[in-house]
């Protein structure tokens, strides 16, 4: 996320737009991919462009960042984008964000992961029974594609 913070160090606070892509991890199972997040909540891999990545580099990046699973090739789902994507951050960082929605059932990395960080904390759930503390962003992206997934 280095584009992002080196604007936020010329702007401060002020509104950002900015690029991001999720991804919905199927296993063969049918079972989606979350994260769990610093707050205790779940989320889908979520990953900010870097000036010089495609979409889907970002989106194999951010898989690959925050639960070391590799992941091949990416179907998009669609956008996410305008008014109602604004964010309020804690700090008060202000973010538009058009966020690149993809889905991926090409796991490169054999599962489970025998050598995992234990600071990785993922699972993957059926989609009939997700934690009860998901991210709103995931569960946008589950409500609008979720029927799309199989």
């Amino acid at each position: 996320m280095r584009y992002i913070e080196n604007l936020r160090g010329k702007v401060g606070n002020e509104p950002l737009l900015a690029v991001k892509t999720s991804i919905v991890v199927l296993d063969k199972r049918g079972y989606i991919l979350l994260k769990e997040r610093d707050d205790g909540s779940w989320s889908l891999p979520v990953s900010f462009m870097e000036l010089t990545e495609t979409a889907e580099e970002a989106g194999r990046r951010g898989v690959k960042e925050e639960t070391g699973i590799e992941i091949g090739e990416l179907s998009l789902l669609g956008i996410f984008s305008g008014k109602k994507y604004f964010q309020e951050m804690p700090n008060g960082d202000q973010l538009y964000s058009l966020t690149i929605n993809y889905c991926c059932r090409d796991i490169r990395t054999p599962l489970p992961l025998e050598d995992a960080d234990a600071s990785l904390q993922f699972n993957f759930f059926a989609l009939d029974q997700l934690p009860s503390s998901i991210c709103v962003h995931t569960k946008k992206v589950i409500h609008h594609y979720g029927a799309s997934f199989y």
